[in-house]
């Protein structure tokens, strides 16, 4: 969800450079791209593994890892780390002259990093110093408690402040009223899009500016005006989470570095963003924040939690800022104060601590034992460590020791496991590297079936043109062999609203009109909604309340995002590249993934994208006559007549903003 931001960041503050050595800043890796060029890629760990199953001629020279501690997650996000600990491994692995540097908060072991991937720890630093310091607070508003952290012990002080209010947002209202630059971190987007509601009803009216006014009609037009982000920037409030689509977020992040958002509710996202400090930072206590029994997710809550207390405080503008610390209505922090004195911590990463864990190794051994390719009882961090394990004695069958991963194990004395790696990777001994190091957390079983389907039906096998039919067609056919029912938890009876749902985004439909046909769609069939309160499930008839039409669109952001751009555009990739293994890439058709990524089948309006403009532009641009005489190419390069396009886009549009700050 940051990778806009940040390719905005470097843009914009290595403009000079950039032109200078005609670097070019892409967030994707297409695969067209020349290796005479230089290049500046902004990456996830996903699409960082595009590189290594995309034909390219690209030489990587210097490799920069930020926010690495997340490659020590835990519980449900340790999936994840181990597909960016993958994504580095296999990059370093294919590049040897790579140079590669690792970030992050509050570690006081950097080294751990570099010997996790076999690199010399001397080449680390660690340091306490910080450009801003932070006061923090610690405020329980039912019991009129203030506290302030000095000298690693919380000191009582007498205020008037919490004697004179009865709620949290009373609190935050009273402390932020003087300063145009309080963010409020919430664990989820649910619960900072509702935070954000009932904080609304607490403010008065106020005058806007033309900036809020330009928003609020950008916003408005890209979503619905009926939407609640459209409500919350009337009152000078935003709420900031994952899901927004990038334009939203873009438009959102620039009010508020201009200081036109008083209070922003918002999710890590922001929160652990780039050049995104404030003034006042609230966290209202969650387990998800909060120390609990659980001592190995402690060790990164500590970190989340000062790597969101260091916003507190702008750089060049003030010398501190304030993170106040408030107790929920059944959450307090007294429960265990120390994580306001472990700002530094040792860290340990995702793959040591299975290692270190015998009834994670107990788990592993026994499902390499199995003569199963696959389980689904497994548990899927050790499945995915499983696959990898098994995968790299491929990759390496006669010099296992090439391995980062293998090594790690060797290294423990756990040859056994390495012994039953090779042994069950027989089973898999005919597949291609290539599709295997394409969806490693995919059962082996259904990588063989998949691939004996592409060599079975060979050129019969390829995707049709993408059309409404062909596409109820294809996943009907992927709900069948990947066997989404027990994978994904989605019913065939799922099957033709997902179907809808991507055949209006592939075809260029804007977020706007899927939202209004959706709403259409449910208040003229009287269609049920699904709502999950806590263990409660509610299914109330869709009446066109405004709480209905948003609990609409937050389901669209959710499937786009999560659904569509995520699960369906592995399953689509991986699929693809069966097909290249057994026909190659000329006959093997289009990779739909293409299409799901970037909502679109159009190769221009794909370009337009690649290069930082969002999907609503490129495809307006593309789709009007006279905007498009002004994007073309030059000897098969983009140009992007910025000057004209502003000069016939009206000055109030997303298009006229967004372009505008591209061209300066």
């Amino acid at each position: 969800a940051l990778i806009n931001q940040v390719t905005i960041e470097i843009r914009t503050s290595l403009k000079d450079l950039i032109n200078k050595y005609d670097y070019t800043v892409f967030n994707t890796i297409s695969g067209e791209e020349k290796a005479s060029k230089n290049y500046i890629f902004i990456l996830t760990p996903e699409r960082l593994l595009n590189l290594h199953t995309k034909e390219n001629a690209l030489e990587l020279d210097d490799l920069f890892v930020d926010e690495a501690h997340k490659l020590a997650s835990s519980g449900n996000d340790s999936e994840r780390s181990l597909t960016e600990y993958n994504a580095i491994e296999m990059t370093l692995a294919k590049y040897d002259n790579l140079k590669v540097y690792f970030s992050s908060p509050n570690i006081s072991n950097p080294s751990v990093f570099l010997e996790l991937f076999g690199k010399n720890p001397y080449y680390s630093h660690h340091t306490d110093e910080a450009p801003v310091a932070q006061n923090i607070f610690l405020i329980n508003v039912e019991q009129n408690s203030l506290r302030v952290l000095a000298n690693n012990e919380f000191i009582n002080i007498n205020s008037d402040l919490v004697n004179s209010i009865s709620n949290n947002n009373d609190f935050i209202i009273n402390v932020g009223k003087s300063k145009h630059s309080n963010m409020i971190y919430c664990s989820r987007g649910e619960i900072a899009v509702n935070y954000a509601k009932e904080f609304l009803e607490k403010l008065d009216n106020t005058e806007l500016s033309d900036d809020i006014t330009d928003a609020i009609k950008a916003i408005s037009d890209l979503v619905h005006e009926d939407y609640y982000l459209v409500k919350c920037l009337k009152k000078r409030v935003a709420y900031h989470h994952g899901k927004l689509p990038h334009s939203v977020r873009g438009i959102v992040e620039d009010l508020f570095r201009k200081g036109e958002i008083d209070y922003i509710f918002c999710t890590p996202t922001l929160a652990e963003g780039v050049n995104m400090p404030t003034k006042n930072i609230f966290i209202i206590c969650e387990n998800k924040i909060r120390y609990t029994q659980d001592k190995e997710s402690n060790k990164i809550k500590s970190l989340n939690f000062w790597n969101l207390a260091g916003r507190a405080g702008r750089y060049r503008s003030e010398l501190s800022g304030n993170v106040f610390c408030l107790s929920s209505g059944t959450k307090s922090w007294d429960n265990d104060l120390s994580i306001f004195k472990d700002k530094s911590v040792k860290l340990e990463s995702t793959i040591e601590k299975n290692i270190k864990s015998k009834a994670k190794l107990d788990k592993l051994e026994q499902l390499l034992s199995s003569d199963k390719l696959s389980s689904q009882d497994t548990d899927s961090t050790i499945k995915y460590l499983a696959n990898i394990i098994c995968i790299d004695t491929l990759r390496f069958p006669e010099e296992l020791n090439k391995s980062n991963t293998i090594n790690l194990f060797i290294k423990s004395n756990l040859h056994k496991i390495v012994e039953l790696a090779k042994l069950k990777s027989n089973d898999i001994k005919n597949i291609p590297l290539e599709l295997l190091n394409s969806y490693k957390s995919l059962d082996f079983s259904t990588h063989k079936d998949i691939y004996e389907i592409a060599r079975f039906h060979e050129k019969d096998a390829v995707l049709p043109s993408f059309n409404y039919e062909n596409c109820t067609l294809v996943l009907n056919i992927f709900h069948r062999i990947y066997d989404w029912e027990n994978t994904e938890k989605i019913k065939m009876s799922q099957i033709s609203y997902y179907n809808k749902l991507m055949y209006d985004w592939i075809s260029g439909k804007s977020v706007n009109q899927m939202i209004v046909m959706s709403i259409k769609y449910y208040k003229e069939n009287q269609k049920q909604l699904f709502i999950r309160q806590g263990n409660e499930v509610l299914m109330p008839v869709f009446d066109g309340s405004l709480d209905h039409i948003n609990i609409l669109i937050e389901k669209l952001f959710s499937d786009l995002e999560d659904v569509l751009r995520f699960k369906f555009e592995r399953y689509f990739n991986h699929y693809y590249k069966a097909l290249v293994s057994i026909n190659g890439e000329d006959d093997s058709g289009t990779n739909w993934a293409t299409f799901l990524e970037y909502g679109s089948t159009n190769p221009f309006e794909i370009e337009l994208q690649n290069v930082g403009i969002s999907r609503f532009t490129a495809i307006n641009i593309y789709r009007n006559e006279n905007l498009r005489k002004y994007v073309y190419k030059t000897n098969d390069e983009l140009v992007i007549d910025y000057k004209n396009l502003l000069r016939v886009l009206p000055i109030n549009s997303f298009e006229y903003r967004e372009l505008s700050a591209m061209s300066l």
